[in-house]
């Protein structure tokens, strides 16, 4: 379901009664709040809600176990929950533009991650457990504030995209 571009500023309670959907695209809207309820989309592989003006991510979003792709580019989003971690279909996380700091180590859980941008945010510290992300073929870090990458990913077959340290 496609309801991208309009001016959306919260996400319709209709749409978490259709819980055969797949596809949901709320990307360039106004929204700035995403309901606990949205979790209860158990068949949703496709998410968009990027270019928004969402500021938090429930912890819920860890019960979407069907969840492929994730984008959350262009937000205002500071802090990204443990539980993301537990999203083990999870192939593509997009969290470019926000205002994220730290990347909880629970993020090295995601075994189908292959695709992780955190490109523009306020990250100084990569965690190690990010290399047990063995699916992983790229992680975009530029423009944050990062000043060294640990060993472990350093060692990692992947295409890595940092500002020169």
């Amino acid at each position: 379901m496609c309801l991208s571009n309009n001016k959306i500023s919260e996400i319709p309670k209709e749409l978490i009664q259709i819980s055969s959907l797949i596809k949901l695209d709320l990307s360039h809207n106004k929204i700035s709040k995403i309901p606990n309820e949205l979790s209860q989309l158990s068949s949703l592989r496709y998410l968009y809600l990027n270019n928004n003006e969402i500021s938090e991510i429930p912890k819920e979003f860890g019960e979407l176990s069907s969840l492929r792709n994730l984008y959350l580019d262009d937000n205002q989003i500071s802090i990204v929950p443990n539980e993301l971690g537990q999203l083990s279909s999870l192939i593509k996380l997009y969290l470019n533009n926000n205002k994220i700091s730290i990347i909880p180590k629970e993020l090295g859980e995601l075994s189908s991650l292959r695709n992780l941008y955190l490109d523009n945010n306020q990250i100084s510290v990569v965690p190690k457990e990010l290399s047990q992300l063995t699916s992983l073929c790229r992680l975009h870090l530029y423009d944050n504030k990062i000043s060294k990458i640990p060993e472990e990913i350093r060692g990692m077959s992947i295409y890595l995209l940092l500002k020169s340290l």
